[in-house]
């Protein structure tokens, strides 16, 4: 059992080595990039803080519900600099989560960092797909729920969609399309 262990970490090793064909240096502290990244496989390095602290600069307005569906009300959160006065660009990050699992959460640490740089910026629960059937996730819309309501300054001009789900452009997709013109029969 030992020699098979041994054999699969020189493996792994060597499968984790590559060509640095850029001239990168591995972070200080990393004498090479196989122990930066058998630290990561780890668990000894920390990614991302999941949990920023809020600055005091950026006023947050937690779960508004912007639908009101059968099996639960969609929210979202929504970000920005409590000082800003004019209309700004907005920001809707979409969590991914393969239509299953995820949560508005998701994205805070994005959220906080554009609405410092002067976005208005939002992130939103959907309906996942053991809750109801495609195209329920995107039949709530949230543009159209920003521009009724248009208490959080928004501009009605600049909108953009991030995120990493198909969803994401789904989104895009149903809240930029133009409703076609039905002729009524004479």
């Amino acid at each position: 059992m030992k020699n098979r262990i041994f054999i699969f970490s020189i493996l792994l090793s060597l499968g984790c080595s590559q060509n640095n064909q850029f001239n990168l240096k591995p972070p200080r502290g990393y004498p090479n990039f196989t122990l930066l990244k058998w630290a990561a496989y780890l668990g000894f390095l920390d990614f991302v803080d999941l949990e920023p602290e809020i600055p005091d600069s950026i006023q947050v307005s937690r779960d508004i519900v912007y639908k009101e569906t059968d099996q639960r009300p969609l929210k979202l959160d929504i970000y920005k600099d409590k000082f800003l006065v004019e209309p700004a660009p907005v920001i809707i990050f979409i969590h991914g989560g393969s239509w299953t699992t995820g949560g508005k959460e998701d994205y805070l640490i994005y959220c906080l960092a554009y609405a410092q740089k002067g976005y208005v910026t939002a992130s939103l629960s959907y309906r996942f797909s053991q809750e109801a059937i495609f195209p329920a996730a995107v039949e709530a819309d949230p543009i159209e729920y920003h521009t009724t309501n248009g208490v959080f300054n928004f501009s009605n001009f600049w909108y953009t969609i991030a995120g990493l789900s198909i969803l994401t452009t789904l989104f895009f997709y149903t809240s930029f399309r133009e409703e076609p013109e039905v002729e009524a029969n004479s």
